[in-house]
């Protein structure tokens, strides 16, 4: 029997090896992730039918009620609403040129006489809808 002063042997375990290390840090090979793309991402061509708005008012530039003006305001930003939501509905932004070629489709008279004379200098300075929008509204 053992008494209490006396102390077991400790039995004798493997302890692994390590590996000598260096002072330098040794890169990450990280795989590099390519960026998430949903499906049909980027500018979208419209489809002919995306460009038809059925019903919506043709802006000829002719005045509604005498000496109120023709009120191009207005209805360009009810354009504006309209193009936002057949975008959305064709899936996706569409280019500045297919953007003017949707605001062309809607003018009619004297409105689209003058936007297609004056159109080929208003996009030499910008080519986009905003700044045909703001020429036709000021001009």
């Amino acid at each position: 029997m053992r008494t209490a002063t006396q102390a077991t042997p400790a039995p004798e375990m493997a302890t692994p090896q390590t590996e000598t290390t260096t002072n330098m840090q040794q890169p990450m090979n990280v795989p590099t992730a390519e960026p998430f793309m949903p499906p049909n991402f980027g500018l979208k061509v419209p489809k002919p039918r995306d460009l038809d708005w059925p019903g919506f008012a043709k802006f000829t530039g002719k005045e509604v009620y005498p000496g109120l003006g023709a009120d191009f305001k207005t209805w360009g930003l009810r354009v504006l609403q309209r193009l936002a939501a057949t975008q959305q509905m064709s899936g996706g932004d569409w280019s500045e040129e297919f953007r003017i070629i949707a605001l062309n489709g809607k003018l009619d008279g004297t409105a689209l006489v003058y936007f297609e004379r004056m159109l080929p200098l208003w996009t030499k300075e910008s080519p986009t809808l905003e700044q045909v929008m703001i020429r036709m509204l000021v001009p």
